[in-house]
This record gives structure tokens, sequence and C-alpha cells, in this order.
């Protein structure tokens, strides 16, 4: 048997067997870390194909500490926020640069109409 949600690397210690109540809380902490694009990520998306193939709980067993990171609230909000912020953070990073084009043109078709009017002296 192994871990199914080994998240914690160094982390060797006894395997359990999941119940029915920590079987629930998996998957759903499963679909919220699908969401985010960490570690547990990848975990997760195995552990969805898993569930997908087999869907039996004596099938599964895990670490404590394990099962007490992936199943941790905090973590996956925490997760979820960051993943936000850095799609937050992308959209204006792409609009300062598409803002700072349409000025370079707007500069340049001024700099080339002044250009192209000829002077009058007076």
């Amino acid at each position: 048997m192994e871990c199914k949600i080994h998240v914690v690397e160094d982390c060797v210690d006894a395997l359990q067997c999941c119940s029915v109540v920590s079987l629930e809380k998996i998957k759903f902490c499963t679909d919220q870390w699908i969401l985010t694009d960490e570690k547990e990520t990848k975990v997760a998306a195995h552990l969805k194909a898993f569930f997908n193939e087999d869907n039996s709980q004596q099938s599964i067993s895990y670490h404590r500490r394990c099962y007490m990171r992936f199943t941790d609230k905090r973590r996956i909000i925490a997760a979820i926020k960051r993943k936000q912020n850095r799609k937050d953070n992308d959209s204006l990073d792409s609009e300062e640069n598409s803002n700072k084009s349409v000025e370079t043109s707007t500069k340049r078709r001024m700099r080339s109409n002044t250009l192209t009017t000829p002077i009058t002296s007076r």
C-alpha cells in the first residue's frame, strides 16, 4: 500500500485506511486543489483519476500528516488566493503592455504629423 495523498516529502509514518468521512473530505479537497497551481494540484489530479477508475475507500490509504496537510482549509484558501492574485497581476501586466503600445503609436503619429506639416515663416 502507498499513501495516495502523499504531499509531505519526508513522511514515512504508518499508513491509515480511509473511512467514509475521510473519503468525503478528501474528495471535497481534491475538487478544491484542482483549482490551484500548487504541488497538491498534481496529487489532486491523480486522485481524481483514481476516483473515476475505482471508488472503493478500502483501497485508499494515507499518512496522517499528508491527510492533515491536504485537507487543511487555510492552505487551500491561500492557494486559491495566490492563483487569483497571479491571474490579476497577469491581466494588469497585459493591460499595461497594450496601453504602452497605444501610447507609443500615438506619439509616433504626432511626431510624424509634426514633421510633415510645412513650416511657414512670418
